[in-house]
Protein backbone atom coordinates (compact mmCIF):
# COMPACT_ATOMS: atom_id res chain seq x y z
CA UNK A 1 0.00 0.00 0.00
CA UNK A 2 1.57 3.15 -1.13
CA UNK A 3 0.43 6.76 -1.36
CA UNK A 4 2.32 9.65 -2.90
CA UNK A 5 1.35 13.26 -2.26
CA UNK A 6 2.37 16.23 -4.34
CA UNK A 7 1.62 19.50 -2.52
CA UNK A 8 0.68 22.57 -4.51
CA UNK A 9 0.25 25.57 -2.19
CA UNK A 10 -1.82 28.45 -3.59
CA UNK A 11 -1.99 31.54 -1.37
CA UNK A 12 -5.35 33.29 -1.39
CA UNK A 13 -4.33 36.88 -2.07
CA UNK A 14 -7.92 37.94 -2.53
CA UNK A 15 -8.57 37.51 1.21
CA UNK A 16 -10.43 34.23 0.79
CA UNK A 17 -11.38 33.78 4.44
CA UNK A 18 -7.72 34.10 5.39
CA UNK A 19 -6.94 30.58 4.22
CA UNK A 20 -4.35 29.19 1.86
CA UNK A 21 -5.67 26.43 -0.33
CA UNK A 22 -3.50 23.32 -0.51
CA UNK A 23 -4.27 20.90 -3.30
CA UNK A 24 -3.12 17.33 -2.82
CA UNK A 25 -2.87 14.93 -5.72
CA UNK A 26 -3.41 11.53 -4.10
CA UNK A 27 -2.26 8.45 -5.97
CA UNK A 28 -3.69 5.28 -4.51
CA UNK A 29 -2.65 1.68 -4.98
CA UNK A 30 -4.54 -0.86 -2.88
CA UNK A 31 -5.12 1.65 -0.08
CA UNK A 32 -8.33 2.51 1.71
CA UNK A 33 -10.52 5.48 0.84
CA UNK A 34 -12.65 7.37 3.38
CA UNK A 35 -14.05 10.26 1.33
CA UNK A 36 -13.61 13.39 3.42
CA UNK A 37 -11.96 16.77 3.00
CA UNK A 38 -10.21 17.73 6.22
CA UNK A 39 -8.46 20.62 7.89
CA UNK A 40 -5.88 20.88 10.65
CA UNK A 41 -7.21 22.03 14.02
CA UNK A 42 -5.10 24.92 15.32
CA UNK A 43 -5.02 27.50 18.10
CA UNK A 44 -6.72 29.92 15.74
CA UNK A 45 -9.72 27.76 14.79
CA UNK A 46 -10.33 25.10 17.47
CA UNK A 47 -13.18 27.10 19.08
CA UNK A 48 -14.97 27.10 15.71
CA UNK A 49 -15.58 23.38 16.18
CA UNK A 50 -16.74 23.69 19.78
CA UNK A 51 -13.46 22.36 21.16
CA UNK A 52 -11.84 23.47 24.41
CA UNK A 53 -8.34 22.74 23.11
CA UNK A 54 -6.46 21.77 19.96
CA UNK A 55 -7.16 18.14 19.10
CA UNK A 56 -8.03 15.93 16.17
CA UNK A 57 -8.68 16.79 12.54
CA UNK A 58 -11.76 18.70 11.38
CA UNK A 59 -14.03 17.39 8.63
CA UNK A 60 -14.73 20.23 6.18
CA UNK A 61 -16.72 18.24 3.65
CA UNK A 62 -17.96 14.70 3.17
CA UNK A 63 -17.92 13.36 -0.39
CA UNK A 64 -21.36 12.24 -1.53
CA UNK A 65 -21.89 8.45 -1.43
CA UNK A 66 -18.41 7.94 0.04
CA UNK A 67 -17.70 5.43 2.85
CA UNK A 68 -17.69 8.31 5.35
CA UNK A 69 -21.09 9.55 4.15
CA UNK A 70 -22.59 6.07 4.28
CA UNK A 71 -21.33 5.61 7.85
CA UNK A 72 -22.87 8.90 9.02
CA UNK A 73 -19.83 11.15 9.38
CA UNK A 74 -20.76 14.81 8.81
CA UNK A 75 -19.05 18.09 7.97
CA UNK A 76 -18.11 19.81 11.23
CA UNK A 77 -17.19 16.56 12.98
CA UNK A 78 -13.71 16.37 14.48
CA UNK A 79 -11.97 13.02 14.01
CA UNK A 80 -10.07 12.27 17.22
CA UNK A 81 -9.35 8.53 16.91
CA UNK A 82 -8.92 6.03 14.09
CA UNK A 83 -8.93 2.37 15.11
CA UNK A 84 -8.48 3.49 18.73
CA UNK A 85 -5.31 5.46 17.83
CA UNK A 86 -5.21 9.20 18.53
CA UNK A 87 -5.44 11.41 15.45
CA UNK A 88 -3.18 14.44 15.89
CA UNK A 89 -2.75 15.70 12.34
CA UNK A 90 -3.96 15.33 8.78
CA UNK A 91 -0.77 13.52 7.89
CA UNK A 92 -1.30 10.94 10.62
CA UNK A 93 -4.93 10.40 9.62
CA UNK A 94 -3.89 9.77 6.01
CA UNK A 95 -1.26 7.29 7.16
CA UNK A 96 -3.78 5.44 9.30
CA UNK A 97 -6.29 5.28 6.44
CA UNK A 98 -3.60 4.02 4.04
CA UNK A 99 -2.84 1.14 6.40
CA UNK A 100 -6.36 -0.27 6.01
CA UNK A 101 -7.08 -2.19 2.85
CA UNK A 102 -10.22 -1.48 0.82
CA UNK A 103 -13.37 -3.33 1.91
CA UNK A 104 -12.00 -3.61 5.44
CA UNK A 105 -13.60 -1.93 8.42
CA UNK A 106 -12.17 0.80 10.65
CA UNK A 107 -13.41 2.36 13.89
CA UNK A 108 -13.55 6.15 13.67
CA UNK A 109 -14.34 8.29 16.73
CA UNK A 110 -15.48 11.88 16.22
CA UNK A 111 -16.50 14.77 18.41
CA UNK A 112 -19.84 16.28 17.46
CA UNK A 113 -21.28 19.11 19.58
CA UNK A 114 -19.04 18.07 22.46
CA UNK A 115 -20.00 14.39 22.40
CA UNK A 116 -17.94 11.43 21.24
CA UNK A 117 -19.50 9.23 18.57
CA UNK A 118 -17.90 6.07 17.19
CA UNK A 119 -18.56 4.92 13.63
CA UNK A 120 -17.72 1.65 11.93
CA UNK A 121 -16.67 2.48 8.39
CA UNK A 122 -15.98 0.08 5.54
CA UNK A 123 -13.27 1.77 3.53
CA UNK A 124 -13.59 1.99 -0.22
CA UNK A 125 -11.00 1.86 -2.97
CA UNK A 126 -9.80 4.50 -5.40
CA UNK A 127 -7.66 3.58 -8.33
CA UNK A 128 -7.88 6.97 -10.05
CA UNK A 129 -5.93 9.98 -8.84
CA UNK A 130 -8.07 12.76 -7.42
CA UNK A 131 -7.43 16.25 -6.14
CA UNK A 132 -8.38 16.59 -2.50
CA UNK A 133 -8.29 19.94 -0.73
CA UNK A 134 -7.02 20.89 2.67
CA UNK A 135 -7.47 24.47 3.89
CA UNK A 136 -4.66 25.67 6.08
CA UNK A 137 -5.24 28.82 8.18
CA UNK A 138 -2.95 31.66 7.18
CA UNK A 139 -2.53 35.15 8.67
CA UNK A 140 -5.00 37.60 7.19
CA UNK A 141 -3.38 39.81 4.59
CA UNK A 142 -3.83 43.57 5.00
CA UNK A 143 -6.26 45.20 2.62
CA UNK A 144 -3.69 47.86 1.89
CA UNK A 145 0.06 47.54 1.95
CA UNK A 146 1.92 50.80 2.55
CA UNK A 147 5.20 51.05 0.68
CA UNK A 148 7.43 53.92 1.82
CA UNK A 149 8.77 56.21 -0.91
CA UNK A 150 12.24 55.37 -2.11
CA UNK A 151 14.56 58.11 -3.29
CA UNK A 152 17.56 56.90 -5.28
CA UNK A 153 20.81 58.61 -4.32
CA UNK A 154 22.06 61.29 -6.68
CA UNK A 155 25.55 59.83 -6.57
CA UNK A 156 26.85 56.75 -4.74
CA UNK A 157 28.16 57.64 -1.26
CA UNK A 158 27.84 61.39 -1.88
CA UNK A 159 24.16 61.92 -1.20
CA UNK A 160 24.71 64.15 1.83
CA UNK A 161 27.37 66.19 0.11
CA UNK A 162 26.21 66.79 -3.43
CA UNK A 163 22.83 68.32 -4.12
CA UNK A 164 21.24 70.02 -7.12
CA UNK A 165 18.76 72.78 -6.38
CA UNK A 166 16.01 73.57 -8.86
CA UNK A 167 13.52 76.39 -8.84
CA UNK A 168 15.10 78.50 -6.09
CA UNK A 169 14.85 82.27 -6.61
CA UNK A 170 16.66 83.80 -3.61
CA UNK A 171 20.09 83.31 -2.10
CA UNK A 172 22.21 84.69 0.71
CA UNK A 173 25.66 83.97 -0.78
CA UNK A 174 27.30 81.25 1.30
CA UNK A 175 28.94 77.91 0.69
CA UNK A 176 28.02 75.31 3.29
CA UNK A 177 28.39 71.70 4.36
CA UNK A 178 26.29 69.58 6.73
CA UNK A 179 27.56 69.08 10.26
CA UNK A 180 28.62 65.70 11.53
CA UNK A 181 28.24 64.73 15.17
CA UNK A 182 31.94 65.40 15.84
CA UNK A 183 31.84 68.76 14.05
CA UNK A 184 28.76 69.65 16.05
CA UNK A 185 30.61 68.97 19.30
CA UNK A 186 33.58 71.02 18.10
CA UNK A 187 31.50 74.06 17.11
CA UNK A 188 29.21 73.88 20.13
CA UNK A 189 26.09 72.49 18.46
CA UNK A 190 25.12 69.71 20.84
CA UNK A 191 22.65 67.86 18.63
CA UNK A 192 24.94 68.01 15.59
CA UNK A 193 22.20 69.55 13.43
CA UNK A 194 23.14 72.56 11.38
CA UNK A 195 25.09 73.79 8.36
CA UNK A 196 28.71 74.90 8.59
CA UNK A 197 29.54 78.00 6.54
CA UNK A 198 32.76 77.26 4.65
CA UNK A 199 32.86 80.44 2.57
CA UNK A 200 30.96 83.72 2.29
CA UNK A 201 30.67 85.44 -1.08
CA UNK A 202 31.97 89.04 -0.98
CA UNK A 203 29.25 91.72 -1.03
CA UNK A 204 26.55 89.07 -0.64
CA UNK A 205 23.59 89.51 1.74
CA UNK A 206 25.31 87.15 4.20
CA UNK A 207 28.57 89.12 4.08
CA UNK A 208 26.77 92.44 4.56
CA UNK A 209 24.87 91.04 7.55
CA UNK A 210 28.06 89.86 9.24
CA UNK A 211 27.91 86.12 8.71
CA UNK A 212 31.39 84.60 8.49
CA UNK A 213 33.05 81.34 7.50
CA UNK A 214 33.10 79.07 10.55
CA UNK A 215 29.60 80.08 11.64
CA UNK A 216 27.04 77.29 11.95
CA UNK A 217 23.56 78.08 10.64
CA UNK A 218 21.04 76.34 12.92
CA UNK A 219 17.77 78.16 12.23
CA UNK A 220 16.10 80.24 9.52
CA UNK A 221 12.91 82.09 10.41
CA UNK A 222 12.76 80.09 13.64
CA UNK A 223 12.87 76.72 11.86
CA UNK A 224 15.74 74.31 12.42
CA UNK A 225 17.86 73.54 9.37
CA UNK A 226 20.09 70.51 9.11
CA UNK A 227 20.59 70.00 5.38
CA UNK A 228 20.77 71.90 2.11
CA UNK A 229 17.11 71.40 1.31
CA UNK A 230 15.99 72.83 4.67
CA UNK A 231 18.00 75.99 4.10
CA UNK A 232 16.86 76.54 0.53
CA UNK A 233 13.21 75.97 1.44
CA UNK A 234 13.44 78.32 4.41
CA UNK A 235 15.08 81.12 2.42
CA UNK A 236 12.50 80.76 -0.34
CA UNK A 237 9.51 80.36 1.95
CA UNK A 238 8.54 83.91 1.01
CA UNK A 239 9.20 85.83 -2.18
CA UNK A 240 9.98 89.19 -0.61
CA UNK A 241 11.35 90.69 2.57
CA UNK A 242 13.94 89.92 5.20
CA UNK A 243 14.72 86.59 6.81
CA UNK A 244 16.19 85.97 10.24
CA UNK A 245 19.11 83.56 10.39
CA UNK A 246 20.36 82.13 13.68
CA UNK A 247 23.94 80.94 13.85
CA UNK A 248 26.30 79.49 16.45
CA UNK A 249 29.64 81.30 16.71
CA UNK A 250 32.18 80.52 19.41
CA UNK A 251 29.52 78.32 21.04
CA UNK A 252 27.13 81.25 21.35
CA UNK A 253 23.90 81.78 19.41
CA UNK A 254 23.43 84.97 17.39
CA UNK A 255 20.71 86.11 15.01
CA UNK A 256 21.10 88.18 11.84
CA UNK A 257 18.42 89.78 9.71
CA UNK A 258 19.17 90.03 6.01
CA UNK A 259 17.40 90.31 2.68
CA UNK A 260 18.25 87.49 0.25
CA UNK A 261 19.00 88.56 -3.30
CA UNK A 262 16.87 87.33 -6.16
CA UNK A 263 18.40 85.11 -8.83
CA UNK A 264 17.36 82.69 -11.51
CA UNK A 265 17.41 78.99 -10.74
CA UNK A 266 20.93 77.57 -11.00
CA UNK A 267 22.74 74.35 -10.34
CA UNK A 268 25.99 73.46 -8.65
CA UNK A 269 28.81 73.09 -11.10
CA UNK A 270 31.56 70.47 -10.99
CA UNK A 271 35.19 70.61 -12.09
CA UNK A 272 34.52 67.68 -14.42
CA UNK A 273 32.02 64.91 -14.96
CA UNK A 274 34.30 62.18 -13.66
CA UNK A 275 34.15 63.53 -10.07
CA UNK A 276 37.84 62.77 -9.70
CA UNK A 277 38.30 66.21 -8.15
CA UNK A 278 35.39 65.80 -5.77
CA UNK A 279 37.02 67.87 -3.02
CA UNK A 280 36.88 70.97 -5.19
CA UNK A 281 33.14 70.71 -5.95
CA UNK A 282 31.61 74.08 -5.18
CA UNK A 283 28.13 74.69 -3.90
CA UNK A 284 26.16 77.87 -3.39
CA UNK A 285 22.81 78.49 -1.82
CA UNK A 286 20.59 79.86 -4.57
Amino acid sequence: MKKIFVLLVVLGLLNIASFAQVQIWSYFSDSGYLGVQVQEVTKENYSKYGLSSVQGVAVEEVIKDSPAAQAGIQAGDVIIRFNREEVTSVRKLRRLISEVAPDHQAKITVLRKGKEIEFTVTLGKKSEPQIENIRIPMPKLPERIEIPPIEPPLLPDYRDHVFVFRGANRRIGVEIMPLTKQLGEYFGVADGKGLLVTQVKPDSPAAKAGIRAGDVIVEVEGKQVSNFRDLVNAINSKDEGDVTITIVRDRNRQSFTLKPEKIKAERFYYPDESFENYKSIRREIL
